[in-house]
């Protein structure tokens, strides 16, 4: 027994230094990798995937597939050693394609592995875990996010829909004027619009730009309105979401 268990926990050390020296060899990675270094790079992504693939075999061997698939944190295991079979595929047959994109996607699916930690690590685990119940909870507020956000969308679009163009000297002109960046011209423009008053990055020029497109009065209401309802109370209510379920301990 006391020998079992001395075999699981050395076992357990060794993957998780495998998965720290996988961490390490995805940050040696860079733009315009010399070519050797490419070469090593791809060969101890071979060897780290073929040691994942011999973990998961050894654990379906001694579990069972019943009992494996069981628990979450396997399953995620056999999804990344999947994508590393793919991608070690993909990496093969470039020699006779030259399909680069999929094979950078797909090596960006190497950096899951450092969530295999998770099994091991207890607070990270907890903290996961945290954040899959948060990620329930906030799916309905998202909802009603988007909803509010296409609301003044469209309410944007029938104020100030079509009426901000401005020339070379900075004035309105609806004939000869050009078009600013943000606008409430169509339905994804609106959106986009909202979304930078909602984050809060620069949108008083979007609001200068309406407040000299229709007036004062309309569209310092209409920005108001959206500030008070969207950033001060739906985002503390999304704040307020998230600190319950983190605080819920």
């Amino acid at each position: 027994m006391c020998l079992s268990i001395l075999l699981t926990n050395a076992f357990n050390i060794a993957i998780n230094l495998f998965i720290i020296i996988n961490t390490v060899a995805l940050s040696w990675d860079h733009y315009r990798i010399d070519e050797d270094q490419g070469i090593v790079l791809d060969y101890i992504n071979f060897v780290l995937s073929a040691i994942f693939l011999l973990e998961m075999i050894i654990k379906l061997i001694g579990m069972g597939f019943k009992f494996y698939f069981k628990d979450k944190f396997n399953a995620f295991d056999s999804f990344i050693v999947a994508i590393s079979v793919v991608d070690i595929a993909l990496t093969l047959s470039n020699t006779t394609t030259n399909d680069g994109g999929a094979i950078t996607a797909m090596r960006g699916f190497r950096l899951l592995r450092i969530f295999k930690l998770a099994k091991s690590w207890r607070e990270l685990q907890e903290l996961l875990k945290t954040i899959a119940s948060t990620i329930k909870d906030v799916s309905y507020f998202s909802l009603l996010l988007f909803l509010f956000i296409s609301t003044y969308s469209l309410l944007g679009m029938q104020i100030f829909g079509h009426k901000m163009k401005f020339n070379d000297q900075d004035q309105l002109d609806l004939e000869n004027g050009s078009v600013p960046d943000s606008t409430f011209d169509n339905y994804l423009e609106g959106f986009y619009s909202v979304f930078i008053v909602l984050a809060n990055d620069g949108w008083s020029t979007i609001y200068f730009n309406c407040y000299r497109a229709v007036g004062s009065a309309v569209s310092t209401l209409f920005f108001l309105t959206l500030l008070l309802l969207g950033q001060y109370m739906l985002l503390n209510l999304f704040l307020t979401i998230l600190l319950s379920n983190f605080g819920s301990d």
